[in-house]
């Protein structure tokens, strides 16, 4: 008869403390297993943690608390032995309590923008996620708070940075707490806060600038954000457009540029700020921008070679028309006139607030032609409206001319007497001297073009506005005309402007828009009997309401109200509008009058 072995039984194992913390060693115990034959049991140790084999423990009964870590998990498996079979193993195992971070803190942008968002974010181990806690904070230098959380108990929450003038560093510290103020787990960083380029694209085309940003290699739709289509800079050597696309990277602190994009955005771009740059200008137009996150007073602040000088003002696209500046906002682009060749110094001198000067407007002469005689042109293709020229007389015997820069990219303008590259948006001569202009207009080839005249009131019922297209010889008075519309070329289109008068022949004069409740009250004096149609319309030159059609009217005065609806009934937008007045005699000699009116 053989007598065989009975190994023991599998022994109940427990590992304690049940929840450990990180303060905590690990102890194991074993009971219950027996043996049917009654051998002496002793019992093998086997130490896991995370699924891996834990060698160093093996048949140790205690596993120090200074090698845990929160998060872990260890497991003991105990196998008994009666010293010929081993039995059934016995397994137990615990997670230790606690947290620890495994990534972070860290921000998002690095370096912020000053006043700009930061997204901050840290990872965590070791605990549930219903039981940690978080508490942000940031202190400047001195150990005061700095900025602003929007929520300092989240993993994620949005740090505001402070207001800076020059770059910062800011201590950002986080804590974080798991079930009870036992468990802590922190950690901090220093973030860099820079000065801030606060800049504008419209919809559409616009003049931003982008400073010197402290991202190498950024583009410009990672400045100027994903909305943009296009960027348009200025060879000044050769003075003309250089297109590139969003992608291209920046490169030019100093350097202006025309952005078109699809939606209207702002940015606020971290800038290294230096105490000065030198930017490279020729003769004629140059396109700069202020690099600075503050206002740049070029008057004192642009710097001239010796051997040249710049021509102030400059100016700048504020989405209709160009505006007169001598002190650049941040975050603008602007033309400025050079008369030499070699290189301008922008100056950072921080100015204050107090001292930025409103722009001017280039859309009418400046009040020093005193009591003269303005005559407003607009020239308008599809999409494009240029009202910034002006002729006429001066009062007090002086001559003006204001420079006008290069048409936007793909658009038209015209400009008066231009000469050495310099065209002109005012060109107001002395009463009495030789009343004759020249007029250049540049228009992308092929698009279709008109010359109008938007005011009449200051024209006396004599006067016409003699157009003569020089490449067809024809003439037109514009003052008596809708206007006068060509197909543009290559090349600018030479036109000859002069004041003169009209004999004989049915006029609109006298004539007056002004704004009476929602809508306008207009006047105009007939020289003799005829039909009469008067239209509202929109600055783009589209008809918004007729009042009269066709009217026959006596020689005289004439009144009308037009009370700010459109043809359609519904109320007009507040804006300006162009009272149209067209008169026909009987004869077939007909007579037009235009004059602007603001809805309020």
């Amino acid at each position: 008869m053989v007598i065989r072995n009975t190994p023991p039984t599998a022994p109940a194992v427990d590992v304690t403390p049940d929840r450990p913390r990180t303060d905590d060693d690990l102890r194991v115990s074993v009971s219950g297993s027996e043996d049917a034959d009654g051998d002496p049991i002793s019992y093998s140790y086997r130490w896991y943690r995370g699924g891996g084999h834990e060698a160093a423990f093996d048949d140790l009964t205690t596993v120090p608390a200074s090698v845990t870590s929160p998060g872990d998990t260890w497991r003991c498996v105990v196998t008994p032995t009666d010293g010929a079979d081993a039995g059934a193993p016995g397994a137990d195992e615990v997670s230790v309590r606690g947290v620890r971070i495994v990534a972070g803190p860290a921000g998002s942008p690095d370096p912020a923008a000053s006043g700009g968002a930061v997204r901050m974010s840290v990872e965590i181990a070791g605990c549930p996620d219903a039981d940690v806690r978080y508490e942000w904070s940031a202190r400047d230098g001195a150990g005061d708070p700095a900025g602003s959380f929007d929520d300092a108990t989240s993993a994620r929450p949005t740090w505001t940075a402070p207001e800076v003038t020059r770059a910062q560093r800011y201590e950002i510290a986080v804590t974080v707490r798991c079930d009870d103020d036992t468990v802590v787990a922190s950690a901090s960083f220093q973030h860099r806060v820079l000065p801030a380029v606060r800049t504008r694209v419209r919809r559409g085309w616009s003049m931003p600038a982008v400073g010197l940003p402290a991202a190498a290699g950024a583009t410009f739709a990672d400045l100027l954000g994903p909305g943009l289509e296009s960027v348009v800079v200025w060879d000044a050597r050769r003075q003309r457009y250089q297109h590139l696309t969003p992608s291209a990277v920046f490169e030019h602190a100093g350097r202006g540029l025309w952005a078109r994009a699809n939606a209207a955005a702002e940015a606020a771009i971290p800038t290294e700020t230096p105490g000065e740059i030198a930017v490279a200008v020729a003769p004629g137009w140059n396109l700069l921008a202020n690099p600075f996150p503050h206002a740049l007073d070029l008057e004192a602040d642009a710097v001239a070679q010796d051997a040249g000088r710049l021509m102030l003002p400059a100016f700048h696209w504020n989405g209709s028309t160009y505006e007169l500046l001598r002190i650049v906002p941040p975050g603008c682009s602007f033309w400025i006139v050079a008369t030499y060749e070699g290189t301008v110094t922008l100056r950072s001198t921080e100015m204050p607030s107090a001292l930025a000067s409103q722009p001017a407007s280039l859309a009418r002469p400046s009040a020093e032609a005193g009591s003269g005689t303005f005559i407003q042109i607009a020239t308008e293709t599809e999409g494009c409206v240029d009202a910034d020229t002006w002729i006429g007389t001066t009062g007090d015997g002086t001559a003006i001319h204001t420079p006008k820069p290069p048409a936007r990219p793909g658009g038209a303008a015209s400009y008066l007497d231009a000469g050495g590259g310099i065209g002109h948006a005012h060109s107001l001569l002395p009463a009495g001297a030789e009343q004759t202009w020249r007029l250049h207009v540049v228009s992308p080839p092929g698009s279709e073009v008109t010359l109008r005249i938007v005011d009449t009131s200051h024209l006396d019922g004599q006067a016409a506005v003699w157009l003569r297209d020089l490449a067809t010889g024809r003439r037109v008075d514009l003052r008596h005309a809708p206007g006068y519309t060509f197909a543009a070329r290559e090349g600018a289109r030479q036109f000859e402007l002069s004041l003169g008068r009209r004999e004989g022949l049915v006029q609109v004069m006298a004539m007056s828009a002004r704004p009476a409740g929602d809508g306008a009250r207009i006047s105009f004096t007939l020289s003799a009997p005829a039909a009469v149609t008067v239209d509202i319309m929109n600055v783009a030159g589209r008809t918004v309401r007729q009042l009269v059609t066709d009217r026959e009217c006596a020689g005289g005065m004439q009144a009308l109200t037009w009370n700010g609806r459109s043809d359609a009934g519904t109320r007009a937008p507040r804006g300006t509008y162009l009272v149209r007045v067209r008169a026909g005699a009987a004869t077939g000699d007909t007579a037009h009058g235009l004059a602007p009116v603001v809805v309020r």
